[in-house]
């Protein structure tokens, strides 16, 4: 495992973060209009804001992967739910444990908040990253409904 730099995203982080964030999307097969990446990042750069970021940078300071999360309250418990809601590694640091150190910051601020539950979701094909979902968590036994 690479040992990188994890922190907390900042305001000035924008031009690093965006380029990921766009090879994000494209490993989706999404887009979104600009407005709602600049609202994005504006939810995760606002001191206490509903969604958090953690970056990675290599020994160079180049960012290279990030998580954003959020915490949610549960009806099942007396506490918050996190639910990580995208994660990226760009391709040159796949398979360096970049991905594993990003989740390992989230899981860190879900338990200091004493989550109840912490989860995510990827899609089926993303098999390589299941791998490493599969070392760290249980797969749920649910489906998914959208509307």
């Amino acid at each position: 495992m690479q040992n990188v730099n994890v922190r907390a995203a900042v305001s000035t982080d924008y031009e690093q973060w965006l380029p990921l964030w766009e090879s994000y999307l494209q490993f989706y097969h999404t887009d979104v209009p600009t407005r709602v990446t600049e609202a994005t990042w504006d939810r995760i750069t606002t001191q206490g804001g509903d969604h958090q970021c953690a970056v990675s940078e290599d020994e160079a300071g180049r960012m290279t992967g990030f998580v954003i999360y959020l915490f949610h309250r549960s009806s099942w418990a007396a506490t918050w739910n996190c639910l990580i809601e995208d994660l990226f590694v760009s391709e040159a640091a796949r398979g360096l444990g970049v991905a594993r150190q990003l989740l390992d910051k989230a899981f860190q601020e879900a338990d200091v908040r004493e989550c109840y539950r912490t989860y995510w979701q990827t899609e089926e094909t993303n098999k390589r990253a299941q791998r490493l979902y599969e070392t760290v968590a249980t797969r749920a036994a649910v489906v998914q409904y959208r509307r």
